[in-house]
C-alpha cells in the first residue's frame, strides 16, 4: 500500500530539500500507486519530524503548478474571500497544520 509507504516519511532521516528531490519522490509514488494521485494528506497533521515537514510543505507551496495543483486533492476545503486564490489558503488540512507547526518548539516563523 503506497500510501502507507508515503506515511512513513515522517522518520528522523527524511529530508527533502529541493524541488527536483520533492517531484522525484512524488512521482516514484504515484508511478507505484499505478498513477493515482499521490496523498499528499500524508504531508499534513502532527509529524515527529516537524522540521521535514516545514520543509516539505514550503516545496509545494513554492513549487511548479504540478506541486500546488496537488494539494487541492486535499479533501477538507473552504472558501475564504479577499484572499489569494493559491491553493494552500483554501485547505482545511494545510491550514491546521501549518498552526501546530507554528506551536511547535524550536520553530520561531512558519512561512
Amino acid at each position: 500500500d503506497w500510501r502507507k509507504v508515503a506515511g512513513l516519511l515522517d522518520a528522523p532521516s527524511f529530508d527533502v530539500n529541493s524541488h527536483e528531490g520533492l517531484a522525484f519522490l512524488m512521482a516514484a509514488v504515484v508511478m507505484g500507486q499505478g498513477g493515482a494521485p499521490f496523498p499528499v494528506e500524508v504531508f499534513c497533521g502532527k509529524w515527529r519530524n516537524s522540521a521535514a515537514q516545514l520543509r516539505v510543505l514550503r516545496l509545494l507551496v513554492s513549487g511548479d503548478s504540478n506541486m500546488q495543483q496537488s494539494l487541492q486533492n486535499l479533501p477538507r476545503r473552504t472558501r475564504v474571500d479577499d484572499v489569494s486564490a493559491h491553493p494552500v489558503w483554501s485547505s482545511v488540512d494545510v491550514i491546521e497544520t501549518l498552526l501546530l507547526l507554528a506551536d511547535a518548539e524550536g520553530f520561531d516563523q512558519v512561512f
